[in-house]
């Protein structure tokens, strides 16, 4: 069994008494350590789907199952970080890091701390440590949430669009540091995105939705490989090209390779 493994899953809901369907019949299998990026146009149930997995919405059908237990609500093993950043503005950055070890009563309040301050630093923080959100910029407000979030040593990260407010210079260099972070932590990552260069960029594989409802059109393997993450090489634009495709949106070259 894949450690999160989706069998036929549908979530639908009553919209002024009529029924209206966000995903239907979705299956879909991700294994432990694997960066997923689901993508797909707005409006294609793809951010429905991600708080399906975390168990923030209930599926009507099939079912969502990770570690080989069924999901029926959110866990703090896993956890969500969305686009908004959701820090306390009366805490400094050291300090939203450390709420979500609060709730681990093992950790004294001095581990608490050690631990908050290891992650701000691996989000490169530790100068603004004292410093509360107001005093920070977009980007480091998002990578204070990011240290939050690994913080706890989540099982799991769900990541829904987490750089769409941000311009295009702080969002690549934080995608480069999801990247390091996500091969450093081994941290299972699945990520909601409509950016297609940021899906190819970060994903292992890509898992495109069609749209109304959404349905898994394919799943598209990423090569490994350092040479690959060069946005300027001609294999990262052979990639984005065949994704482009599936949109229809640049003209067919040569045979897609995908699967079902």
């Amino acid at each position: 069994m894949s450690y999160i493994e989706i069998s036929h899953a549908t979530a639908s809901f009553n919209v002024r008494a009529q029924k209206f369907v966000a995903f239907e019949d979705v299956s879909l299998k991700i294994e432990k350590g694997e960066f997923v990026c689901i993508l797909g146009a707005s409006g294609c149930g793809k951010s429905t789907l991600l708080n399906a997995i975390a168990g923030f919405v209930p599926v009507t059908e099939g079912s969502v199952v990770i570690d080989g237990v069924e999901v029926k609500r959110p866990s703090t093993r896993r956890v969500m970080i969305f686009q908004n950043y959701g820090l306390l503005p009366w805490r400094t950055v050291v300090g939203n890091v450390e709420l979500g070890l609060e709730q681990n009563p093992k950790l004294s309040k001095k581990e608490r701390r050690d631990v908050a301050e290891k992650y701000v630093e691996l989000v490169g923080l530790s100068s603004f440590r004292k410093s509360y959100p107001r005093q920070l910029s977009g980007g480091m407000q998002q990578r204070t949430s990011i240290a939050r979030a690994l913080a706890v040593k989540p099982d799991v990260v769900f990541m829904d669009e987490p750089f769409g407010a941000l311009d295009a210079i702080t969002r690549m260099k934080l995608q480069d540091d999801v990247l390091k972070i996500s091969q450093e932590e081994k941290t299972t990552i699945v990520f909601v995105t409509h950016d297609i260069g940021e899906a190819v960029y970060l994903a292992d594989r890509i898992v495109i939705l069609s749209s109304s409802p959404g349905r898994v059109k394919c799943v598209i393997n990423v090569p490994e490989g350092r040479d690959f993450r060069n946005r300027a090489s001609d294999s990262f634009a052979s990639i984005q090209n065949k994704t482009l495709e599936l949109f229809n949106l640049a003209p067919t070259r040569d045979p897609i390779e995908y699967y079902i």
